[in-house]
């Protein structure tokens, strides 16, 4: 059974004119400035679950091999709190009380059909469960409102063959349930709904009503004397994009195209029930979106499938210019920080003490690996790409580098931007007087 290691941090936050995107990668949490003049690891070994409000809690998941029991602390400058999970976990959420998280438990050894949220309370170490008999396929994407104090889920009766899901509301502090609506839809547990809960009371997500096409739909949180609304309609199919977020005045919509590793994005505006065509972007599952602090720009990161294979980039579309940025970097999940970024490297041994270069991940690879290493002090860096002969095939890294944990990818282009063959290749680095190089293997 998985080790989940989940680490929730109090953070102080400073405010200043840089932008961050924070997301995950195999070595741990990255950021990257949202104009891709920066990147950098920001904690090593860990990935990023969730953002408070007021950006004042930080949620972290570490995995530690296979073994049976995991731990969940709570840092408040010098204090620690631990919790005992013995049990994989699919998602955890902070939730409105500081003092809580709550967590998706999945039944794997039983029932599709009995799978459980439960809320831990880290003041008297209470665990309590407050949704019961899941269906797994569609409670993937969690649905917590904006104020994080509700969740929502759907569910399904295993002895109902005729394809409803009913919608259930649940108050985090009573745990008192409300039953919402009842959806006929079809389900597909390869394609689990994405569901966005606005400032508004509305919740928002996708539903496949028969007609081979997803559309979006919303539904009152609160009064169920509001009857469901269908959002879009049309011959294609538009898929809503997960989202962290919880202020949005617009949400991003994706529909396949028939141009493979492509899809099309579209922007639905919650005020005025406009749908606009913005353009094709890279990408065909998973998608998630990630809003700048002023709404006037989206990130959009994505997969090319759904079970494993690799992200897409990161693709910016700016409002305002009408224009696309695609960055170097491969994502999810995704938080954009609009301005405001997290402070947390004090409470770690954030700098190395020692240089080192890791193998590169993955590996092997197609087209885009990522080198990390690590400098205990300022140095001048260089990181260059050779092949099997010698030969010079890429410059990565020629610079003077701070300090820290470092990464930069290579896409199995040469300087001159050209394809390389498949092949084993060296990476080497020199920084100050340490010298290191490893192998890595390019398929295709």
């Amino acid at each position: 059974m998985y080790k989940y290691l989940f680490i929730m941090l109090i953070i102080s936050v400073c405010i200043g004119q840089d932008e961050w995107i924070y997301y995950n990668a195999q070595a741990g949490v990255y950021r990257t400035k949202p104009d891709n003049s920066e990147r950098e690891l920001f904690i090593e070994s860990l990935s990023l679950l969730d953002i408070s409000q007021d950006r004042s809690q930080i949620l972290l998941q570490g995995s530690i091999g296979y073994q049976t029991n995991g731990l969940i602390y709570i840092k408040n400058f010098n204090v620690i709190d631990t919790l005992a999970i013995e049990e994989t976990i699919f998602w955890a959420r902070l939730t409105q009380n500081e003092n809580e998280i709550i967590y998706f438990k999945p039944n794997l050894g039983g029932s599709t059909y009995s799978d459980q949220i439960y809320k831990y309370s880290f003041l008297d170490s209470s665990t309590t469960l407050i949704a019961d008999s899941l269906y797994r396929f569609t409670n993937w994407n969690e649905i917590v409102s904006p104020q994080k104090d509700k969740i929502a889920y759907f569910n399904r009766d295993s002895q109902d063959s005729s394809q409803h899901c009913q919608l259930y509301v649940v108050d985090i502090h009573s745990g008192q349930t409300t039953f919402l609506t009842s959806i006929q839809t079809y389900i597909n547990p390869f394609d689990p709904p994405h569901s966005f809960w606005a400032m508004d009371d509305y919740i928002y997500f996708n539903m496949n009503n028969g007609t081979n096409y997803n559309h979006l739909y919303k539904v009152h949180s609160s009064n169920t004397e509001i009857p469901i609304t269908q959002l879009t309609d049309g011959d294609r199919s538009l898929r809503l994009a997960g989202s962290y977020s919880t202020d949005l005045d617009k949400l991003a919509l994706i529909s396949f195209n028939d141009t493979d590793s492509l899809s099309d994005l579209f922007i639905y505006e919650l005020e005025t029930n406009q749908l606009s065509y913005i353009d094709t972007i890279q990408g065909k599952m998973r998608f998630m979106q990630t809003w700048s602090n002023d709404n006037s720009k989206v990130a959009i990161g994505a997969k090319y499938s759904l079970w494993g294979g690799y992200h897409a980039p990161i693709q910016i579309y700016d409002f305002v210019n009408d224009t696309i940025t695609t960055l170097s970097e491969t994502a999810e999940p995704l938080f954009w920080l609009g301005g405001q970024e997290l402070d947390i490297r004090k409470n770690f041994d954030y700098i190395p003490t020692d240089y080192f270069l890791k193998q590169n991940y993955p590996n092997p690879f197609n087209p885009i690996t990522t080198l990390v290493y690590e400098l205990p002090e300022d140095s001048f860096v260089d990181v260059t790409v050779y092949d099997i002969l010698g030969n010079v095939v890429s410059n990565l890294v020629n610079a003077n580098q701070s300090s820290g944990y470092k990464s930069v990818q290579w896409n199995a282009t040469n300087n001159q931007g050209e394809p390389v063959s498949a092949g084993v290749y060296l990476y080497k680095i020199q920084a100050g007087e340490f010298v290191d190089t490893k192998k890595m293997i390019l398929l295709k």
